[in-house]
């Protein structure tokens, strides 16, 4: 056989340039993240620095306390591209916080027509004012939303997640490597081609840089490293229904560019838990990394909003997780329910995916299913609404364990709408 020049060899010997040192997958035994935790450096992704935007304020001052402690004792790293993420993305957090709140605009009482026959009965009185009641709480309210979106647009970068960044990350915690340009951009073309993590699957080299950045602590300091990331990509986990294992690539690598030592790369909130942070903030900060994670659509695509809003319209009444590859809500007290959102295009597709949602919960009669199915917006929700509930079978022909849910998106954020299946009222007044 004839080897094909230089296009053939760098295939053939792919492994030998990710794993130079073979003996050492062997010999190497990375030691716990129990073991690291006391004395391993700490580096942020930018990810685990924008999820404080999603959290509650006991949340943020815990993890101010945990960085704080962290580098008081020089442990907490962030590097530069890290940093210069943060900028480009806080503004897109904001507005979504901003629509948020919009969106809790509530229009007026239509109140009840004028019957003069009527005029002398107690009820009739009385529902009159009632509504002049309900109409003045309105007003009352969006006059308070009002006020809560002036304060929030008045943020000039001391937004309090920002106001605490620039408290903590004072010198000596941002990191800027020795780069140059040119090696990095073919760095980043050699790792394309051989399909070497991380980054080979992305467009720009901004993962690359926080490794490589990674990796200059790792020669500096020959210290053990807990790399702190939401990110769930193939090129940094090896994924079985979800993340499973950081690549053994990227662990091989610090261990050669640290002289021996472990990295673990782990989520915000199993830091927080190995740290010692109380449980209802590990769980507060786990909820809100779950619904970063289990968002499917990309960016860009009006699903990427719908999903994201349902996951966390939904987190604030119960808990959405994942088990096992499967995606699960559960009401406080209550039973899970396997959980799918759909998105509602059309009316003949909304019926289509409700007959496939009923043959699904048929298939697995033991588990709750609930399906939410949601629309760009209140018109086209009615409109799939209508078509589906027409289309409804009798209820004996309805699997009992089905739930459907609609609603649409406004300002950003979901509203709930129709109990399609079943109409006895089954999602209670107090999880409105």
């Amino acid at each position: 056989m004839k080897f094909a020049g230089n296009k053939l060899a760098p295939e053939l010997f792919r492994l030998d340039t990710i794993f130079p040192e073979p003996e050492a997958i062997f010999s190497f035994a990375p030691r716990s993240l129990d073991a690291i935790k006391g004395d391993g450096l700490v580096v942020v992704d930018t990810n685990a620095l924008l999820l404080p935007y999603r959290t509650d304020p006991s949340s943020l001052k815990a993890i101010e306390s945990t960085y704080a402690e962290l580098i008081k004792h020089g442990r907490l790293i962030v590097p530069a591209q890290v940093a210069r993420e943060f900028a480009s993305n806080r503004a897109t957090l904001l507005g979504e916080l901003n629509q948020q709140i919009e969106a809790r605009y509530v229009g007026g009482v239509e109140g009840t027509k004028h019957y003069p026959l009527l005029g002398e009965m107690e009820e009739y009185k009385r529902l009159k004012e009632i509504e002049k009641s309900l109409n003045s709480n309105i007003e009352a309210q969006r006059k308070a939303v009002g006020a809560l979106l002036q304060a929030v647009r008045r943020w000039n970068w001391d937004d309090p997640v920002s106001s605490l960044y620039k408290k903590l990350f004072s010198t000596g915690v941002v990191m800027v490597p020795q780069l140059e340009q040119s090696a990095v951009l073919a760095e980043f073309e050699r790792r394309k081609a051989g399909k070497i993590p991380p980054g080979y699957k992305d467009s720009g080299a901004g993962d690359l840089l926080i490794w490589l950045t990674v990796l200059e602590l790792a020669k500096s300091k020959k210290r053990d490293l807990i790399f702190v990331s939401g990110d769930e990509k193939a090129d940094w986990w090896h994924r079985s229904d979800g993340a499973l294992y950081p690549r053994y690539e990227l662990v091989d690598e610090y261990r050669r560019s640290s002289g021996g030592r472990t990295l673990h790369i782990v989520r915000l909130g199993r830091l927080l838990e190995a740290l010692g942070v109380d449980e209802k903030v590990v769980e507060a900060v786990r909820q809100q990394e779950a619904v970063g994670a289990i968002v499917s659509r990309p960016q860009g695509h009006w699903g990427h909003v719908a999903e994201a809003s349902v996951y966390n319209w939904l987190s604030q009444k119960g808990g959405v997780f994942t088990e096992a590859g499967h995606l699960f809500f559960a009401l406080p007290g209550s039973a899970k329910m396997l959980l799918e959102v759909k998105l509602l295009a059309d009316p003949s597709i909304a019926v289509r995916k409700l007959r496939a949602s009923m043959e699904a919960a048929a298939r697995n009669p033991d588990m709750l299913h609930l399906v939410v199915m949601v629309a760009a917006g209140e018109s086209r929700a009615e409109k799939c609404v209508k078509a589906m509930t027409a289309s409804l079978p009798p209820s004996v022909g309805v699997s009992p364990n089905l739930r459907v849910l609609t609603g649409f998106i406004q300002g950003g954020a979901f509203r709930p709408g129709t109990v399609v299946w079943p109409g006895n009222g089954w999602w209670s007044v107090g999880t409105q």
